[in-house]
């Protein structure tokens, strides 16, 4: 009974999160040059994905967080959120990130600042 019901909450919790997947090319070295690579990638998926954490806003927010983050700095903190290598190949690394948008924090931006700087777009 346990097991099935920690099986049901992690399935849920899967369920919520963002999964996002990307490639580094395999030129040959080492894995922790390919792991720092991966983690650089992983923040920056987190930071362009990061308004998933205000909910449906109702329009299309990705294009304009992009344009709302520019020059700007941010601190993002996304606890529950990782990355794992899928598949290697000769020539790339794939990995996913697995982002929950729930467990995201964005300080200095608030969510009304943001809609309010889409209206104005």
């Amino acid at each position: 009974m346990k097991t099935k019901i920690f099986s049901l909450i992690l399935f849920s919790s899967f369920i919520a999160s963002e999964n996002f997947s990307f490639l580094i090319p395999n030129d040959g070295q080492s894995m922790q040059i390919t792991n720092l690579k991966a983690s650089a990638k992983t923040y920056k998926i987190i930071r362009n994905n990061a308004y998933l954490s205000f909910g449906d806003l109702g329009f299309k927010s990705k294009d304009c967080w992009k344009e709302f983050i520019k020059n700007k700095k941010i601190t993002i903190k996304a606890s529950d959120s990782y990355y794992k290598l899928t598949k290697r190949t000769n020539n790339f690394y794939e990995f996913s990130v697995y982002i929950d948008p729930k467990n995201i924090t964005i300080k200095d931006i608030s969510k009304e600042e943001f809609v309010k700087y889409c209206s104005l777009k």
